[in-house]
Parts: C-alpha cells; sequence; structure tokens
C-alpha cells in the first residue's frame, strides 16, 4: 500500500478575518498593511494522511502566531522607493501563491519579524508534529 499526505493553510487576521492566497497585488499589499497594524497573525493548517488501499486516515490541525515589528513595517511601506512587496516581487519571491501572502522564511520579511510561536514549520503549512502523529496512527492501525 501507500500512504498520501494532503495539507492545506490559512492565515487568520483579527481585521481582515480568513486570508487565502492574494487575488492580486492590490489584496497581497492589503495584507501587507494589515501585518503592519496589528501585531501577530494566526495562521491555521491540517494535514490528513490516508493509507491506500484500507483508506485508514488521520487528520490533524495546527496552529501558529506570527509577530511583527509593527511600527518598522509601517515605516517601510509607507517609506520612500520601493516597499517590501515591491521588492518581494521583484526578487521572484512567490507571494501570490502563499496563504495571506505570507512568507517568514523570505530573508526581506523575516527582518519585521519578531517571533514565531507554535514553530516555523508550522507556519510554512506543514507542522513536523502533526505529520509525526497522524504517521503513528496510520502505522499504528494498518
Amino acid at each position: 500500500g501507500c500512504v498520501v499526505l494532503t495539507a492545506d493553510q490559512v492565515v487568520t487576521h483579527p481585521d481582515l478575518g480568513i486570508l487565502e492566497k492574494p487575488l492580486n497585488l492590490s489584496e497581497a499589499s492589503t495584507f501587507m498593511s494589515a501585518y503592519a497594524s496589528t501585531p501577530s497573525v494566526t495562521t491555521v493548517g491540517s494535514v490528513m494522511l490516508t493509507h491506500f488501499p484500507s483508506l485508514r486516515s488521520s487528520l490533524r490541525t495546527f496552529e501558529a502566531t506570527v509577530l511583527f515589528d509593527g511600527p518598522k513595517l509601517t515605516a517601510d511601506l509607507e517609506g520612500e522607493g520601493p516597499n517590501l512587496l515591491d521588492r518581494l516581487v521583484e526578487s521572484g519571491a512567490p507571494v501570490m501563491h502563499c496563504a495571506g501572502g505570507l512568507m517568514v522564511e523570505n530573508p526581506l520579511v523575516r527582518e519585521f519579524v519578531v517571533g514565531v510561536e507554535g514553530g516555523e514549520d508550522a507556519v510554512l503549512g506543514l507542522a513536523r508534529t502533526s505529520v509525526l502523529e497522524c504517521v503513528e496512527e496510520i502505522m499504528g492501525v494498518v
């Protein structure tokens, strides 16, 4: 048999609600501005492993919180010259392919992040402990 892993993630913002991948640069800009005005945002992810051919599965959800340096990000977004979003796009970063346009692993973004609670792997959308828990559960029943 084999095991298939599926996963998904969203960003939640207290004012904007659930943030998926930005539809366009204008929406990505709105997300960045919202991160500057809020001390933190939460990512919510899920991972599911399914064994074939038995179809037994295991599901876990996980959260992580990203803490931003709001004043520093605001100064960047409102300053002269290319802002963070401009620099990300210019560098070829896949900002339009990330939930909430959030890319904490990117060095351009990292300078505005003061902390991550819950693990950077969870922010990236695949919490290692959740995957391992699913594997252990699947292996115990297969």
